[in-house]
């Protein structure tokens, strides 16, 4: 449950961009669960980084046009 009250107040956080919210799974099978996640247009990366720490996140996925994803480690 407090998980679902961290994405609301990210959710909130988020209203000052343009952003699509799905449900993130691995490329790849995996034991890992896909859980609730935000696809955010026109961020910086140190913004997105700084979004992810301050909600407790172990990384989040980074990308730009005609350039990959990058995943960032934040701990």
């Amino acid at each position: 449950e407090s998980n679902h009250a961290s994405n609301l107040s990210l959710e909130s956080e988020l209203k000052q961009f343009s952003y699509l919210n799905g449900i993130g799974i691995p490329a790849q099978p995996s034991d890992w669960e896909g859980e609730k996640s935000f696809f955010v247009m026109d961020i910086t990366k140190e913004e997105s980084s700084r979004l992810g720490i301050a909600f407790k996140q172990n990384a989040i996925v980074f990308g730009c046009i005609n350039k990959a994803p990058e995943v960032i480690m934040l701990v």
